[in-house]
């Protein structure tokens, strides 16, 4: 896979910056990497579009996905302010074979299964899908618009006011990771503070309290590997040493930072 497209995977959400102001777009992307989220996507067809690109790229680090490009001169044009990939509206094979000669990744939007074929024929990365239906027992991966817990990455749209970008993207990622404390496990010997603390923290977050070998919190997610680069964006790793497998794939580790003492392990929920 494409690093572009792993990054994206690895994330699993891109914002769409639609309707920001230049002068509010520099400010808006520093919020949405304190935020954990470094990619964005910047509709092109817009009046500013290729200079929101290059204002938001010429000072921050990002990977930003053009969107309604139609023609080579523009794909050259947006890769130049940086733009590193391109999500197409149209399905135009001439077009994409110009792409794909020139070294350019792309998404395409599919209407049909017979578009999909000549996608996958061209083995193509993943597409964009107006209909999932159109996948038809296909496994080619696809991207989303809105939350889509089975896309290779979903797409957001920015909220058309100004807000506190920062916490509204770590809200809006929590909640597409499904992050969620469902057990406090308190220690046979835990302190009258410590079990204080846990009754507290299990009635704030409706957590079960059950007794156990040490002090320590079980935070579920949807996705242990997006949840995990979520964690690392932020400082926090997990303790490989200590993580449980299933089928070679890491599906629970202890994280390195507690809560008030209480050790915090990761699991994937289902698992």
């Amino acid at each position: 896979m494409n690093k572009i497209f792993r990054k994206c995977r690895d994330f699993g959400l891109m914002v769409h910056l639609q309707d920001i102001p230049i002068d509010k777009s520099v400010s808006c992307v520093k919020s949405l990497k304190k935020g954990n989220i470094p990619l964005c996507v910047v509709d092109v067809s817009t009046n500013n579009g290729f200079d929101i690109i290059k204002e938001i790229t010429s000072n921050e680090e990002l990977f930003v996905a053009a969107q309604n490009i139609n023609n080579i001169s523009d794909a050259y044009r947006a890769i130049g302010v940086g733009a590193q990939f391109f999500l197409l509206e149209k399905f135009d094979t001439t077009f994409m074979s110009e792409l794909t000669e020139n070294g350019f990744f792309y998404i395409p939007r599919v209407n049909n299964n017979e578009e999909l074929k000549i996608c996958e024929d061209k083995n193509l990365e993943c597409v964009i899908l107006s209909d999932k239906t159109i996948l038809n027992g296909s496994t080619m991966p696809y991207v989303s618009y809105g939350y889509d817990n089975n896309a290779l990455f979903s797409i957001i749209n920015l909220p058309s006011k100004e807000i506190d970008w920062e916490r509204w993207i770590n809200d809006e990622y929590k909640r597409f990771l499904n992050l969620s404390y469902t057990e406090v496990r308190l220690s046979k010997n835990a302190s009258d503070e410590e079990k204080l603390f846990g009754d507290i923290f299990a009635s704030t977050h409706k957590s079960k309290t059950i007794i156990n070998n040490e002090n320590s919190l079980l935070l579920e997610c949807r996705d242990f590997i997006k949840t995990v680069n979520y964690f690392k964006w932020r400082g926090i790793y997990i303790n490989p040493n200590s993580a449980e497998y299933i089928d070679d794939k890491i599906v629970s580790a202890p994280l390195d930072s507690r809560l008030n003492g209480f050790l915090i392990y990761l699991k994937e929920r289902n698992i």
